[in-house]
């Protein structure tokens, strides 16, 4: 059941790029051309959290996620737009390239802007699996006391709405959502770090993090990310 409504949910998706000259990456359908010639990548997770969508987890944020990005082989910083659909809140959010984040629920629309507040000691809030990320950071990760989350859905929404003042991640699964991370954060004011402390955006999607394990962390601020970094590799 759990991988049907997968394959449900992304052939939905699917039917709406099927006419553009996309080249999709999607966790159930694979890698494929919709049309010869693909200008666009299209990176797709049709539930995000599946166990949740069918009754197994407890309940919570979980939904669709995608990307679209210019050209096939891209770097982080040309997504074009990311989308995330809530299923639980029924709030869909729209990434936009330099264009801000959009909040869509109950008709009416509204915009996500993250808080640049300074970081005030001892009150770091961390999102972050220990069971996808642990063998990476170790106990450092656990020093952090992260709050796990059953969906990168859940992930970015707890920043969005200031619950988390960060997101501590590492590479996996294809990194189809991670994609969708970019632009949502950088969209909303926020950065994206690797654990050298550069912007993924000059990281090319195709090849980071796809046979080896990086780390990434997500912030509302340069100066938060920074601090994330230095508590889980110094320097």
């Amino acid at each position: 059941r759990q991988i049907l409504a997968d394959v449900v949910c992304e052939a939905a998706v699917i039917r709406a790029f099927e006419d553009l000259p996309v080249k999709l990456m999607a966790e159930e359908h694979g890698v494929r051309n919709l049309q010869s010639n693909p200008s666009l990548l299209l990176l797709l997770d049709g539930i995000d959290g599946s166990a949740r969508f069918l009754g197994r987890a407890p309940s919570g944020a979980h939904g669709t996620i995608l990307s679209v990005y210019s050209g096939t082989n891209p770097s982080y910083a040309q997504y074009l737009c990311a989308a995330m659909a809530d299923f639980e809140s029924g709030r869909l959010y729209l990434a936009t390239r330099k264009q801000g984040v959009s909040v869509l629920h109950d008709g009416k629309l509204s915009g996500v802007r993250l808080a640049q507040r300074p970081l005030k000691p001892g009150q770091l809030r961390i999102s972050g699996s220990i069971p996808a990320s642990g063998a990476l950071y170790g106990e450092k990760l656990r020093a952090l006391q992260p709050e796990d989350y059953f969906s990168w859905v859940e992930a970015i929404k707890r920043i969005f709405e200031g619950q988390a003042d960060a997101i501590v991640e590492s590479t996996r699964k294809g990194n189809l959502e991670h994609a969708a991370l970019y632009g949502m954060v950088v969209e909303a004011g926020g950065v994206v770090v690797t654990l050298d402390g550069r912007d993924l955006g000059i990281r090319e999607f195709m090849t980071f993090g796809q046979h080896r394990t990086e780390g990434i962390i997500a912030a509302r601020s340069a100066d938060v990310a920074e601090e994330v970094r230095r508590r889980l590799v110094g320097g």
